[in-house]
C-alpha cells in the first residue's frame, strides 16, 4: 500500500498575537471553521482556567492557549501533516499491512500512539480502525491551511489526472 498522507490529530488551541483577547481569537478561529462549514470549537472552560487564563485574558504573541483536551474534528481538533521519515517503519509496514487486509484499494488506518517515531511493538500504540471511505478534508485542511495536494495525488494515482 501507497502512502499518500499522514496527518495528526491536535486539540483546538489558538495561538496569542499580544493584542487580542483569548474570547478575540476563538471568534476568529471559529470564523474561519465557519467559513469552511467546520465543526466549531467546543471550548473546555476549566482547560483554560487550568492554564491560567480566562476569555478576557490577552495571550502573549506566540503563546498557545489550549481549548480542549479532546482533538476530535467535532469539538474543534485540527489536523498537522507529518513527514513519513518520522514515523518508525514498524509503524508504517504496520498500516500498509492493515490497509492490504482490507482488499480495499484507498482507506485511512488511525493509528493512536503516544509517539509515531517508536516502535508499536514498543510504545503501546495499536490501530484504532480502518476507514473504508476516508474522508480528504483531514488532508486538506491540515495546517489551517488550504493545500490539495493528497487530493491531487489521489486523482493522479486513480484516475490519471
Amino acid at each position: 500500500a501507497e502512502v499518500i498522507g499522514i496527518t495528526k490529530w491536535i486539540p483546538p488551541h489558538v495561538i496569542g498575537d499580544g493584542t487580542r483577547t483569548l474570547k478575540e481569537l476563538i471568534e476568529a478561529r471559529n470564523a474561519y471553521r465557519k467559513y469552511y462549514t467546520l465543526s466549531e470549537i467546543v471550548v473546555n472552560e476549566e482547560e483554560i482556567m487550568r492554564q491560567g487564563f480566562d476569555y478576557a485574558s490577552v495571550l502573549p504573541e506566540g503563546v498557545s492557549c489550549g481549548l480542549n483536551r479532546n482533538s476530535s474534528y467535532l469539538v474543534g481538533g485540527e489536523t498537522t501533516r507529518i513527514d513519513p521519515a518520522l514515523i518508525h517503519p514498524d509503524n508504517l509496514e504496520a498500516c500498509r499491512r492493515a490497509a492490504d487486509a482490507t482488499y480495499i484499494n484507498f482507506s485511512g488506518i488511525d493509528l493512536i500512539s503516544k509517539d509515531i517515531s517508536v516502535s508499536y511493538r514498543e510504545n503501546g500504540a495499536a490501530i484504532n480502525e480502518i476507514n473504508t471511505c476516508p474522508n480528504i478534508f483531514v488532508h486538506y485542511f491540515a495546517d489551517m491551511g488550504e493545500d490539495a495536494r493528497e487530493a491531487r495525488r489521489i486523482l493522479q494515482k486513480y484516475f490519471g489526472l
